[in-house]
């Protein structure tokens, strides 16, 4: 009993000597910007964040790019507002005297600018197309952020902190890490966010840009083919209308399936639900032959799929009248 109350007491007295023991917190002084990422001609304010002392008390002493705010200084002036220019970098210092004595400084900047998140999918649509080839399920995303001006510094040297959908991604951050691959969900019609926080390698000044990633099923279009050969892309066909007597020619054009998909896509086409093959060299196009004087309505459709594992497919349906 003798030597457990005397282990106690060693143990009380190992405490009180440890550093950071004593119930007086550290001092430490920081400066956060509200908003954190302003634009050019918004309303700033740089707050001093001042543990271990009393800000009340403490004296504080503003520079904004390097001449002293003499207005914001002062006793117990932990902020000050101000509006941001046109110039790269705003920074902005603090020189805090407390109570007891200390002088703590520290620096904040920001930059009017934005990165900018530039993506390209593993997905394919026609060279005519001119939106954004989207990203189908399972595809790959390549993701690069473009910092903003401000830094003063290389791209390759600033530090980048991924993250996606809220959850932080450390093994795809760090210094010169400005690119990932992303490989999007298996369900369709999701959004992804993605975030990117840049920041220089004293994390003085920072940006951030989030992207939101659409997942878009892969389709599949029909297009009417023109007598000279080529396909007429300015509308897809819905609803034709030809004389009896001829032979008319679509093309089934597929959009967002992915990369690994494309060589694999069969074509399975079908008129009044029975089956018709494609050309011989050309599955992706039917030919519809028609006598003369024989009027008819039908319903063409095609149903389009890839190969493999994570298998893509599409479909889409037309009426085609002859009179």
């Amino acid at each position: 009993m003798k030597s457990l109350t005397s282990l106690f007491i060693l143990l009380l007295l190992a405490v009180a000597v440890l550093p950071g023991a004593s119930a007086e917190l550290a001092q430490g002084l920081s400066v956060v910007f509200d908003p954190p990422f302003p634009k050019a001609g918004e309303t700033v304010t740089a707050k001093a964040v001042l543990t271990g002392t009393d800000s009340s008390l403490s004296s504080f002493e503003w520079y904004k790019n390097g001449r002293q705010e003499l207005t914001a200084s002062g006793k117990g002036k932990n902020s000050f507002s101000f509006k941001l220019g046109t110039e790269s970098r705003t920074t902005v210092d603090v020189i805090v005297v407390t109570p007891e004595g200390s002088r703590l400084s520290a620096t904040q900047a920001t930059t009017r600018e934005r990165p900018a998140l530039v993506w390209w999918a593993d997905t394919l649509a026609p060279v005519w197309y001119k939106g954004k080839v989207s990203p189908s399920p399972g595809a790959t995303v390549n993701i690069l952020a473009i910092p903003g001006t401000g830094f003063g510094e290389k791209a390759e040297n600033l530090i980048y902190s991924w993250s996606v959908n809220l959850e932080q991604r450390p093994e795809i951050s760090g210094t010169g890490r400005d690119r990932f691959t992303l490989k999007v969900s298996l369900v369709s019609d999701i959004i992804q966010q993605v975030t990117v926080r840049i920041s220089n390698s004293a994390q003085t000044i920072a940006q951030e840009a989030t992207l939101l990633l659409p997942t878009r099923r892969p389709e599949v279009l029909v297009y009417k083919l023109l007598p000279t050969g080529g396909v007429d892309f300015s509308k897809m066909v819905t609803l034709f209308a030809g004389e009896s007597g001829g032979t008319f020619d679509f093309a089934a054009v597929p959009f967002f399936f992915r990369s690994d998909q494309l060589s694999l896509l069969k074509y399975d086409w079908r008129v009044n639900n029975q089956a018709v093959g494609g050309t011989t060299q050309k599955p992706h196009i039917i030919s519809l032959k028609t006598k003369s004087g024989d009027a008819s309505q039908n319903n063409v459709s095609v149903k389009t799929s890839g190969g493999g594992a994570d298998t893509q497919e599409a479909d889409f349906t037309f009426t085609a009248s002859f009179r």
